[in-house]
């Protein structure tokens, strides 16, 4: 899945799903809710349909996040319920097209001013592929790109240029992004790529993308 739908993925990364499909891997590309098909708009600034959306659903007292990880889950139930599929092991791509921000970006902004501001990140999908991965056990392998490189980093300034409905309150009461990974998991495989600060610029210690091709099968 990724954060600005299935059809933009599949027009941007479409020699990694290529490369999926020759290793013998089966694709299916998501759309949770809110995302692709169900967006309404391409905005998440803070005036946004998007953000509308997110923060009533958190009113509610249910994340959006939350929403679209059952969605996810509804998807694999679906998928381990195909009969050519039975017996065969899940991975998740989860990725961001969202492009990071240059060092040179203009950060000192008039805070009314969404528009002057630098994009925010779009980190949707790289976190929903981690945290499907904690109630899931029978994923093998996760990859993303374009994800927070923590929470830990929008509490850098008062400036936070991340999508809201990405938010979950209270989750540094418990850990960071990190801890979602599961490092001490010896039968699946995570890569985090190209991952963004709370300023939506590459984090100094990511690795540049290189694709999923090779994290996801053997």
């Amino acid at each position: 899945f990724c954060s600005q739908g299935k059809d933009r993925l599949f027009k941007e990364r479409t020699d990694d799903i290529a490369t999926l499909l020759e290793r013998g891997a089966a694709v299916c590309l998501v759309d949770p809710r809110g995302i692709g098909e169900s967006k309404l708009g391409d905005s998440h600034g803070r005036r946004s349909s998007a953000t509308s959306i997110s923060s009533t659903a958190l009113m509610l007292g249910q994340p959006l996040l939350g929403q679209q990880l059952r969605d996810v889950q509804l998807a694999l139930t679906w998928l381990r319920e195909q009969p050519e599929l039975k017996g065969r092991r899940f991975a998740l791509w989860g990725e961001s097209l969202s492009p990071p921000n240059p060092e040179t970006a203009l950060f000192r902004q008039p805070r009314d001013d969404d528009q002057a501001l630098p994009a925010p990140s779009e980190p949707q999908a790289p976190l929903l592929a981690l945290f499907t991965g904690l109630f899931e056990d029978d994923i093998s392998a996760i990859y993303t790109a374009g994800g927070l490189t923590s929470w830990h980093s929008l509490l850098a300034d008062y400036l936070v240029l991340t999508a809201h409905d990405s938010l979950i309150p209270g989750a540094l009461t418990v850990g960071d992004i990190g801890g979602l990974i599961e490092p001490f998991r010896s039968d699946r495989r995570v890569r985090v790529e190209a991952a963004v600060d709370g300023w939506n610029r590459l984090a100094p210690d990511t690795p540049k993308r290189e694709g999923p091709a090779k994290w996801l099968v053997d």
